[in-house]
């Protein structure tokens, strides 16, 4: 039962499943944070375009 247990893995090998796991979060957070960022930048500047198109168009109506 002892080698079935975790305590038998080795800590070395242990460290490296934690850290490699951190690593890909880590990208993986990067990644998503970038893509959310442009994805709402974009979103940002079209409202304003969109805003500012509509207002322009409604002074030169009046």
């Amino acid at each position: 039962m002892y080698l079935l247990s975790m305590s038998y893995v080795p800590h070395s090998w242990g460290l490296g499943l934690k850290f490699s796991a951190a690593w890909t979060y880590l990208l993986w957070g990067i990644k998503f944070t970038l893509l959310f960022q442009a994805k709402f930048w974009c979103g940002v500047n079209a409202g304003y375009i969109l805003f500012f198109y509509i207002l322009e168009n409604k002074i030169a109506l009046i």
